[in-house]
């Protein structure tokens, strides 16, 4: 050591010790990972009480249910922006801790994390292996980890949409079904995610959240109204806030319950009206910003499909996408099912029921006013596009109505698209009052 400190070093001294201190550092390593796996702990996030979850309690028994005993390889919480999916995950992972004795229960925010060394790392963090040396290889120190693990691990992988949706989206589900069989089936997951994704080997199970009921959610509502003295004690419009402001969207509901506490209700409904996006945000959440993240992710021809799905009243098929979307913009040549289908596994049109889709009001919105404030050109060429397809639909279905046997057939039709007829029968007015050619000849029956 004394001529290590006094000589000049040479080449293969040089080497050597290079050498050595990879070898310490590789030993360090294993020691990291083998203590780490022998005495695993839960790390979980603060607990929201039973009391203050509101509607969720029938999809966090499902999930909870599916995950324990490790038999579901990846359990995955899906839905709308601001529906409450990491509420939802926060109740899963405490439920899990007790239900799991003999396990352990790992909570993972992947919110920002859109690389798979950033959601490695991050995941080794929580595994209670904190290191001042990020390990070279962050999935690879997760593989030899795994083979570790004596006991059931559940990971709950909290807003994973950021490395979902990136180039690393086969790499990261790669390494989940590495860490999965390298455990001998020991780790589980729950992911929570605005978008759906199949796997062959992982299997995923999904757990849809769906926006709350009129009762659920006017509890939500009413719990986050501070009650001062002489203030109003009932709300009079509560259901009309619900359901047609608010859309029973949980964190929509918590902003407007706050605000409630401050103004008055028909001062709020006015705004809410007006501009419900600039009144559903305070310091901390925002339901336009929610939607926002998940329009970003959208590539180009998804983007001005989903503004142009925006002009539909009410539910609508695929003939009617089909019909928009011959607008001149880059869905030319795009499958319109295919971009339709992405839209909803990202939870931004939902299908309510067999061959029929809509936007949530909200989310509709957020896509009227990107529209405004964009994609001006495209509206008008896909309104106009919209109006000559159902009123044709209109015609048509007249016609059917006093075919033989075909009565039924056209009041079903009809009713599934009232207020789309209702809506275009005003631009088609229009047209023809401005001699607007393109819907006049676009509508010659």
């Amino acid at each position: 050591m004394e001529a290590l400190k006094r000589d000049p070093i040479d080449h293969d001294t040089k080497r050597h010790l290079e050498e050595l201190a990879k070898e310490w550092n590789k030993i360090q390593e294993q020691e990291r990972i083998h203590s780490s796996s022998f005495s695993p702990r839960s790390c979980l996030p603060d607990i929201i009480l039973k009391q203050n979850v509101f509607g969720r309690n029938q999809e966090i028994e499902r999930v909870t249910k599916m995950a324990e005993g490790g038999d579901i390889p990846v359990v995955l919480v899906t839905g709308g922006p601001g529906f409450g999916k990491t509420t939802v995950a926060k109740r899963v992972a405490h439920e899990l801790e007790i239900s799991e004795k003999e396990g352990t229960v790992l909570f993972c925010s992947l919110q920002t994390k859109s690389t798979l060394n950033e959601v490695a790392i991050r995941m080794i963090n929580i595994c209670g292996s904190v290191s001042t040396q990020v390990p070279e290889n962050p999935g690879q120190w997760l593989r030899d980890w795994s083979k570790q693990i004596q006991s059931q691990v559940t990971f709950v992988l909290d807003n994973a949409d950021g490395v979902l949706d990136s180039g690393d989206r086969e790499s990261f589900l790669s390494l989940l079904c590495d860490l999965r069989s390298l455990s001998r089936q020991k780790v589980t997951f729950v992911i929570t995610t605005r978008k759906t994704f199949e796997h062959s080997d992982l299997q995923p199970k999904e757990v849809r959240l769906h926006p709350l009921s009129t009762e659920q959610a006017r509890d939500l509502l009413v719990s986050r109204v501070q009650v001062y003295e002489g203030a109003p004690q009932k709300l009079c419009r509560v259901d009309y806030i619900v359901s047609d402001l608010c859309g029973c969207v949980p964190l929509a509901l918590c902003i407007v319950g706050s605000l409630l506490s401050d103004y008055s209700e028909e001062t709020l409904i006015a705004s809410l009206e007006k501009e419900p996006l600039a009144v559903l945000e305070d310091d901390q959440s925002s339901v336009e910003k929610a939607i926002k993240t998940s329009f970003d992710l959208l590539n180009e021809p998804e983007q001005e499909a989903f503004i142009l799905l925006s002009l539909f009243q009410g539910s609508f098929d695929i003939d009617a996408v089909q019909a928009v979307t011959k607008a001149e913009c880059s869905i030319s040549g795009a499958l319109p099912i295919s971009i339709l289908r992405s839209l909803k596994n990202r939870s931004l049109v939902e299908k309510p029921y067999s061959r029929r889709y809509q936007m949530h009001p909200l989310i509709q919105s957020y896509a009227k006013k990107i529209g405004r404030d964009r994609y001006d050109e495209l509206l008008a060429m896909g309104e106009k596009l919209a109006c000559i397809h159902f009123m044709l639909r209109l015609a048509k279905n007249a016609n059917i109505y006093w075919s033989k046997d075909t009565c039924k057939d056209s009041l079903v039709s009809f009713q599934e698209d009232k207020n789309n007829f209702e809506y275009f029968l005003q631009i088609y007015a229009r047209g023809r009052e401005e001699q607007d050619q393109e819907i006049v000849n676009g509508c010659s029956f």
